[in-house]
């Protein structure tokens, strides 16, 4: 599973990888060329009220497109692909890409989807490793579990290709 799912998140990222080739001799950003990006993945558009609190020099609006007949797991990790394909595609045409690629960027997340990303950071901050997450899926009148997604896994096989693509 561990790299089938890095092969998604992989996909169409060659040139990211040929980006980071070049920019790897010069590591240091000037903090004041960085930027106020906001990638708001929410699932609904900001309103004016908020646009004008998180002031962003640039915003992303992404709407994830889950197929929800393939299963959970895999249709999970091909969004995600195609989040970070949009997000990467989206700050290199506008400008962005150091502040993507030196994690200057805020992201948005719905619901309690935030409670959610908090306590996976601690756990990992806890044990060194992602926990599996299990995403549950509505079948006729009730959500049952799918397949666990191995979040470890997951950023060990990008993390191990983006290396060996570097070398």
């Amino acid at each position: 599973m561990a790299e089938i799912v890095g092969t998604l998140l992989l996909e169409g990222i060659k040139e990211l990888v040929d980006y980071l080739k070049k920019k790897r001799k010069n590591k240091h950003v000037k903090t004041a060329d960085l930027h106020n990006i906001v990638i708001n993945l929410s699932g609904h558009p900001l309103s004016k009220d908020a646009k004008t609190m998180l002031n962003p020099d640039f915003l992303l609006n992404i709407f994830p497109d889950v197929d929800m007949q393939e299963e959970l797991s895999i249709s999970l990790v091909r969004a995600s692909s195609g989040i970070i394909k949009k997000i990467l595609q989206s700050a290199e045409k506008n400008g962005f890409i150091e502040d993507i690629l030196t994690g200057n960027y805020r992201i948005i997340l719905p619901g309690f989807s935030s409670l959610a990303a908090l306590v996976i950071t601690e756990l990992h901050a806890i044990t060194g490793h992602f926990p599996p997450i299990i995403s549950m899926k509505r079948i006729q009148h009730e959500f049952l579990p799918s397949e666990p997604i191995f979040l470890q896994d997951i950023r060990d096989s990008v993390r191990n290709t983006i290396r060996k693509r570097l070398e």
